[in-house]
């Protein structure tokens, strides 16, 4: 049985997740790449991402910068039972 897991990122309005992939960003919130990616970003990305508040970077340093976003993952697989065992008729 194999387990499958479904993240999706989350801030305030609502689902973001295929908004920060197209930006190329790292979907872990808490990854040190947020910052790294943040940079190879064009200017006019950058500033939409602060715009929203999707990034925050603490105006005494411009070097980091950190994801305001959330990530919800749910894990899940398919089970099959076999048909009408462990199923008891109605007498």
């Amino acid at each position: 049985m194999a387990v499958l897991a479904l993240s999706k990122l989350r801030y305030d309005e609502g689902e973001i997740t295929s908004q920060l992939k197209a930006m190329g960003l790292p979907i872990p919130p808490a990854s040190t790449d947020v910052t790294a990616a943040f940079r190879r970003l064009a200017a006019s990305v950058r500033k939409k991402l602060l715009d929203r508040e999707w990034v925050h970077r603490p105006p005494e340093t411009k070097d980091k910068c950190y994801a305001q976003w959330q990530m919800r993952t749910q894990f899940y697989w398919t089970q099959r039972f076999p048909a009408r065992q462990g199923r008891q008729d109605p007498a």
